[in-house]
């Protein structure tokens, strides 16, 4: 996927132009549309926006496990250790006992209400840096990947 483009005289205005362009790229587009290189901050963000809005179980149940691999590699690149050791930890529970799809929205909410990564969910938590820092860091080193300043 192309990086975005913002204006110059509009990161003058307000810096903050590039880090939405970016969020807007890897945050929008399809895991199958972007390059290899913008793959790894998309699914640190994915990770990072479902476990903060529902914890590991709505990652486990939006996500599944498809790109779970590769998830955790990329939070090695990008340096977040904490969070790889939190993810690889939810992975061996998640597969350390049969599941069932949650075939309403009531069933998801009894599954989320057992709690069963919430002491993962809180060392998630406590990681530092957080994952919005380690994306902050590697938008800086690698910005002409996601965005181009015209």
């Amino acid at each position: 996927m192309k990086p975005r483009s913002v204006v110059r005289s509009e990161v003058e205005k307000f810096p903050p132009v590039v880090w939405n362009a970016f969020i807007d790229l890897i945050g929008m587009e399809k895991y199958e549309d972007l390059s290899e290189d913008q793959r790894p901050a998309h699914l640190v963000f994915k990770y990072d926006v479902e476990v903060y809005n529902g914890g590991h179980d709505q990652y486990f149940h939006n996500r599944g496990v498809k790109h779970l691999s590769e998830t955790l590699t990329a939070l090695t690149q990008l340096g977040a250790v904490c969070q790889h050791t939190v993810l690889r930890e939810a992975a061996d529970r998640f597969f350390g006992r049969p599941r069932e799809n949650a075939r309403s929205l009531s069933e998801f909410v009894a599954q989320a209400q057992e709690r069963e990564y919430s002491d993962l969910d809180a060392r998630i938590d406590a990681c530092s840096p957080s994952l919005h820092e380690h994306l902050e860091d590697h938008l800086n080193r690698n910005q002409s990947i996601f965005v181009v300043i015209t």
